[in-house]
């Protein structure tokens, strides 16, 4: 299992850090900021960054104004 914003979502090899987000429906488009185990991940890196069981994603809207 893995964790995405504290809800639990079944693993399977060769998963993606993409693959989770858009199993828990985030939406990626425009400022998000996303860490895995409290690592920062760069939005071009979403599909490039493996998983592994027990991994937990937190996923937060970026919100900016004066």
């Amino acid at each position: 299992m893995i964790k995405v914003n504290k809800f639990t979502y079944p693993f399977s090899e060769g998963m993606m850090l993409i693959d989770a987000l858009k199993e828990a429906n985030v939406d990626i488009h425009g400022p998000v900021l996303v860490t895995v185990n409290g690592t920062f991940v760069a939005k071009d890196k979403y599909d490039a960054t493996a998983l592994c069981d027990e991994d937990e994603i937190l996923a937060m809207r970026v919100v900016s104004g004066g």
